[in-house]
């Protein structure tokens, strides 16, 4: 049975000269460094993420009953909205982060990571000073680092290398699109 979703936050800031950097944290719920940092000498970084809950199904069915018959009547919940997904990065990014982040979002998909997760990612634009109290915030945490998008693409995980391109390929100004 499938997983419900998650939904991350790719955070970026301008830094001088146009240069573009965001926000990575350390280490992978999905892969647990299986196979991934490779160009990175070990070290794992991903994009910020939430997994998206629903309700609880209510009730429980009766054991009597075959497991085929169980599936068959078991409540089914719907699927998430891209709003609702996006609702939950933010809510997510507020919580852990201390910062409510603020539209636009750019839509950069989606990916099916170890385990068969999907996760689905947008990007937004933080001015110079709710960067650096990102920065302070977690700095308490050695996990998290704003990195520049080259070496943002060496360092997150394999599957998730497509958002650093595709927020490089969208963003207008940044110098790493010139590759």
């Amino acid at each position: 049975m499938p997983s419900d979703p998650s939904a991350g936050l790719l955070v970026f800031c301008r830094g001088p000269r146009a240069a573009m950097k965001v926000l990575l944290l350390e280490g992978s719920s999905a892969t647990h460094g299986i196979g991934a940092g490779a160009d990175a000498g070990g070290a794992t970084y991903r994009v910020p993420s939430w997994e998206h809950t629903v309700g609880a199904p209510g009730g429980q069915l009766p054991p009597e009953l075959s497991i085929e018959e169980r599936l068959r009547r078991r409540p089914r919940q719907p699927k998430p909205t891209p709003d609702d997904l996006l609702a939950t990065a933010r809510t997510g990014f507020a919580a852990d982060f201390g910062i409510e982040p603020r539209p636009p979002f750019l839509s950069l998909g989606g990916v099916k990571q170890h385990r068969h997760r999907l996760l689905y990612v947008w990007a937004c634009e933080a001015d110079a000073s709710v960067a650096e109290t990102i920065v302070r915030h977690v700095r308490g945490r050695p996990a998290a680092r704003f990195v520049d998008l080259v070496e943002a693409r060496g360092l997150v995980v394999p599957a998730q290398r497509r958002f650093v391109d595709q927020l490089s390929a969208l963003v207008p100004g940044d110098p790493a699109a010139d590759r």
